[in-house]
């Protein structure tokens, strides 16, 4: 029931608290005797629609949640592995993680960012809140649970996760040296061909057609991808479909980065360097064909222009003469 009490120490205004079992007190300060008398009465009545669907006693936790996502909704998902990785660190991390769903609020989250904010870059922790909230709008919508999103509410740090690290000549040529075979066609693949890490370890026989390869089933869907020379003469050599998965290929990258002690180096730093490459010959449309992007602004992202890189194109023609802007 609703308890209204005059706080002299609040300027005489009206406190209203709304105490109902199983869910968190709710209180507000009003001017007016009726408005806080009107707004206990609408408190009431929800409170009192939670409890008829969602007893107490039922318990559904904010960590029975996240299990039947786990299990309904991350398992199908081409990033279970990882997805599944986020949520049980979540679920372990978490200390609000056995309270009611009801009782779970935007606080609890805000503090949680606080403090992971002191372990993680913000983008991470921008990815981890991203699966929670799409979680909780399948509770919502799927699952018919009326519960309140709280990640809408609270605020999220801003990034910009954007890399421009492209290598050099001498770079490169010194991480192949140090590769072992296996890995050596990876980062040659990568270099020649801008795909990504799971494409590269899901190549079968039968998607090579002379210099096309298919790639039925990539991030952004079913591409194709010229070959260059070089990288159909690898995949010639290649026993496909390799037996190895994407976390090897970093693993053992990052093992040959740090042993030549290069700095803030990923394989995904090779599909970069190819975009970048191939900026300076293909024109946009062409360029996302190659790369598989489908906006403007991914592609951007990748190419890492220069200014210096359009000083010949501005000062001379294609015949190498001084080109005069009229």
């Amino acid at each position: 029931m609703a308890t209204i009490r005059r706080r002299a120490d609040r300027n005489n205004k009206y406190q209203v608290l709304v105490r109902h079992r199983g869910f968190p007190i709710r209180t507000k300060f009003f001017v007016k005797l009726s408005d806080a008398k009107q707004w206990g009465k609408e408190q009431e009545v929800e409170l009192d629609r939670y409890h008829i669907k969602y007893r107490p006693n039922q318990q559904i936790t904010l960590k029975a949640i996240c299990n039947r996502y786990l299990k309904d909704v991350t398992a199908f998902k081409k990033s279970a592995h990882s997805e599944r990785y986020v949520l049980k660190a979540f679920m372990r991390r978490a200390n609000f993680i056995h309270l009611n769903i009801h009782q779970v609020g935007a606080e609890h989250f805000a503090k949680y960012r606080d403090k992971r904010l002191t372990e993680v870059q913000p983008a991470t922790l921008s990815r981890e809140f991203n699966i929670l909230q799409h979680m909780l709008t399948i509770c919502q919508k799927e699952w018919d649970l009326d519960c309140d999103n709280v990640l809408t509410k609270i605020r999220r740090p801003r990034f910009d996760n954007r890399r421009n690290r492209v290598l050099s000549e001498e770079e490169y040529n010194l991480i192949l040296e140090n590769s072992s075979a296996l890995l050596r066609n990876f980062v040659e693949l990568a270099f020649e061909t801008a795909m990504r890490r799971g494409e590269l370890t899901n190549i079968r026989k039968e998607h090579i057609h002379g210099f096309v390869l298919d790639i039925p089933d990539s991030k952004t869907g079913s591409r194709t991808i010229p070959l260059s020379l070089l990288a159909l003469s690898i995949l010639k050599t290649m026993r496909l479909p390799v037996k190895t998965t994407g976390y090897w290929i970093s693993r053992n990258f990052r093992k040959v980065v740090r042993k030549l002690d290069l700095p803030h180096v990923t394989f995904h730093d090779l599909r970069h360097c190819s975009i970048s490459r191939y900026s300076k010959i293909l024109n946009t449309p062409e360029l996302m064909l190659l790369s598989g992007h489908r906006t403007m602004s991914q592609v951007t992202r990748y190419t890492n222009l220069k200014a210096k890189d359009l000083v010949s194109k501005i000062n001379f023609n294609e015949q190498g003469k001084l080109r005069r802007i009229k």
